[in-house]
């Protein structure tokens, strides 16, 4: 979505992993004209399937992006960021291997740009605090991991 005003310009993003948490499972069909060996090594092949673990993930992010336009030397642009993430794998035909993850983060940003045109030179620079959360197990969360990340840098370009 994007609205674009003389004073400024305003953009949200949405995605997401666009699947579905349903198992893809491609049926092995045996051919009619299959030989008693093919046959066996079908069967064998639809058994391994059946014990694969089942997969669950989930992802989705929002971007707001705000632009202001009305400033003579420098443009600041503020972006607010939102990540989810969410990862299960269940145990394999052993009983081992099942693992959770889910993960969060929120980052506020702030980037301000300025133009020297005389000398052909953009610079940028942005000043961004991430928070962090994570938690991971087996079967139940027994790691968990929280922090707030603070960021910053700056940047050159030659413009022509």
């Amino acid at each position: 979505i994007y609205y674009r005003h003389r004073l400024l310009d305003v953009e949200l993003y949405f995605g997401t992993d666009g699947r579905s948490d349903e198992k893809e499972e491609k049926e092995i069909v045996t051919p009619d004209d299959a030989t008693p060996e093919e046959e066996a090594y079908f069967e064998y092949l639809r058994q391994q399937q059946a014990l694969e673990p089942e997969v669950k993930k989930d992802y989705l992010f929002y971007r707001f992006n705000l632009n202001l336009k009305d400033f003579e030397t420098i443009r600041p642009k503020y972006s607010l960021i939102f990540h989810r993430f969410n990862f299960k794998i269940g145990e394999n035909s052993s009983g081992a291997g099942a693992f959770k993850y889910t993960g969060k983060s929120l980052t506020n940003a702030l980037y301000l740009s300025s133009e020297f045109e005389e000398y052909d030179l953009l610079i940028t620079g942005f000043l961004s605090l991430e928070m962090t959360e994570n938690e991971s197990g087996i079967t139940e969360y027994t790691e968990q991991r929280k922090a707030n990340i603070a960021k910053a840098g700056i940047s050159f370009g030659l413009v022509f």
